[in-house]
């Protein structure tokens, strides 16, 4: 079952895991779920919170040791390009993404994927939860910043397979380099070699 669409991330799986519409017409316990993660994915969490991508709205807030639904009042002022871009200037002079803020960045993006397995193990106790690791050109060039960088390599995912969570990283499992033009299109998503690559290794290592 495909529940992903374009241009969303954790915060917007969270939301669907949260709503019961999300489940019609699975008619059988899934083994497994999947979930494929980038680097842009750390900025969507907050870009979403405030409604600063308004096709598909969903963003969270911390609350303790969970997430809250958190609606800005302004919402539909960043309809108008002066809004939206004084909260992105207000989100970056903050502690948007800075990198002294790494690790407070990386619980923020734990906690999402921690809080979307808790959903889908209140219907399907014994799923497991794969998160794919898809490595990016711009991750190999250094053309992100250092606390989306370190978010995909740093060594803390190690907590989150202690969870539970199944980690794969596409770099380790793979006899190819993903990010080379052969498996990419000019946008750098995967094309379909890229995808093809990847679905046979996966069928491969868990005997799908």
């Amino acid at each position: 079952y495909n529940r992903g669409f374009s241009g969303s991330g954790p915060e917007v799986m969270l939301w669907q895991t949260r709503n019961n519409k999300f489940y019609d017409d699975i008619n059988k316990e899934p083994e497994y779920a999947v979930f494929v993660y980038i680097n842009d994915h750390l900025r969507r969490i907050y870009f979403n919170t405030y409604g600063l991508d308004l096709r598909v709205y969903a963003g969270y807030k911390k609350n303790g040791n969970s997430l809250i639904e958190y609606v800005p009042k302004d919402i539909q002022m960043h309809r108008f390009n002066f809004m939206r871009k004084r909260t992105e200037e207000r989100l970056y002079s903050s502690n948007l993404l800075k990198n002294e803020y790494k690790d407070k960045h990386f619980n923020f993006l734990k906690l999402h994927l921690e809080e979307t397995r808790k959903e889908l193990q209140k219907r399907y106790p014994n799923i497991k939860f794969i998160i794919i690791k898809y490595p990016q050109k711009l991750l190999r060039e250094g053309m992100v910043l250092d606390t989306v960088k370190y978010a995909f390599y740093t060594d803390r995912w190690k907590e989150l397979e202690d969870e539970g969570f199944i980690i794969y990283d596409l770099d380790k499992k793979l006899n190819v380099d993903i990010t080379n033009d052969e498996y990419s299109l000019p946008d750098q998503h995967p094309n379909e070699k890229a995808w093809d690559v990847i679905t046979e290794q996966l069928v491969k290592d868990f005997n799908l």
